[in-house]
């Protein structure tokens, strides 16, 4: 498949050679206007002077650039051999990539007009294809299964997918631990891939609150970890998270007493944890990402403060948590 791929761009290469002894009228939506003057260098220096807009010479082919949801469509109108229409999906594509992205289309494009628009009757013809994905055909006309031009290989980096790399993020946490206790606090989490569909991950997460009670309040702070694996599904915006794992750590219940000369505060600590089930959905923005996640536990490591005289302070029983994470990329 990759002899095949640079055969076709070696040829298309021969063409565009050819091509630059003929000029190209180019007219930009203003969809890529922010980017007009890079994509004119770009491709002047792949073919050669461009020819001022509005030339109509027969000889001059007429290519056109615009925009459609996520796409820019490229069109080379030969006034003497017909119209070849290429279409390239760039949501995906880094800022700094795109000018050349497109640049590089128009000059696919008219190189391979040389080939497919050969001398006769009138034609029309469309080329579709999606960076790191196989090409597609955006409309029922012929399609040449043409994959990247060589030069844009080297883009591949600039493309995130969101998937493919391991992530650091930053969380803020909070957690109710049934009518006993909630708890806010925040840490830190590390995810990586583990095949296309699938990560491992852990957290390790500090956090407190306080029970009040008859005779004053109870502090309660935990500290723990919970690896984790999970399945994972790309929409165009969104990765979503779900998966299992066990969160284990220490807990720590200090009391302070509202009478200290009747009851004295005091300090336990106990090790806390259990099963939990995770689901979250992050949204990358370039390579750092933001997201949401929800967390669902059961205790089968308790704690239990005693109090004379009253209820004891439990940690027990399901839980359910919530967190927010900022993140980004490692690599």
């Amino acid at each position: 498949m990759r002899a095949t791929r640079v055969a076709i761009a070696l040829l298309l290469l021969t063409f565009a050679g050819r091509a630059r002894a003929e000029p190209i009228e180019l007219v930009l939506a203003a969809c890529v206007r922010g980017e007009a003057g890079a994509i004119r260098r770009i491709v002047e220096v792949e073919l050669g002077p461009l020819a001022a807009e509005g030339q109509v010479a027969p000889r001059v082919p007429h290519v056109e650039v615009a925009c459609d949801a996520g796409e820019v469509i490229v069109t080379v109108v030969d006034r003497e051999r017909g119209v070849l229409r290429f279409r390239v999906d760039t949501s995906g594509v880094a800022a700094a990539a795109r000018a050349r992205l497109i640049a590089l289309t128009i000059a696919e494009a008219v190189a391979a007009s040389r080939i497919e628009l050969a001398p006769g009757p009138v034609v029309s013809s469309t080329w579709s294809w999606t960076p790191r994905s196989t090409p597609h055909a955006a409309a029922p006309l012929p399609v040449v299964a043409g994959a990247a031009p060589a030069e844009l290989d080297d883009m591949d980096g600039d493309i995130d997918t969101g998937m493919d790399a391991a992530t650091l993020q930053g969380l803020g946490v909070a957690r109710s631990l049934g009518a006993q206790a909630t708890t806010f606090g925040g840490g830190v989490a590390v995810i990586w891939p583990i095949g296309a569909h699938a990560a491992a991950g852990s957290d390790l997460v500090a956090e407190g609150g306080f029970v009040p009670v008859d005779a004053g309040d109870v502090g309660v702070f935990l500290a723990s970890a919970a690896p984790r694996l999970v399945a994972r599904a790309r929409g165009r915006a969104v990765v979503v998270e779900a998966g299992l794992g066990m969160r284990l750590g220490l807990a720590r219940l200090s009391g302070r007493s509202s009478a200290p000369m009747t009851i004295e505060g005091r300090v336990l600590h106990a090790a806390w944890g259990g099963p939990i089930a995770i689901a979250d959905a992050r949204f990358p923005l370039g390579r750092a990402s933001m997201g949401v996640g929800l967390e669902a536990g059961y205790t089968t490591l308790t704690v239990v403060g005693r109090i004379p005289m009253a209820p004891p302070v439990e940690l027990r029983g399901a839980w359910l948590g919530v967190h927010l994470s900022a993140g980004f990329d490692l690599r």
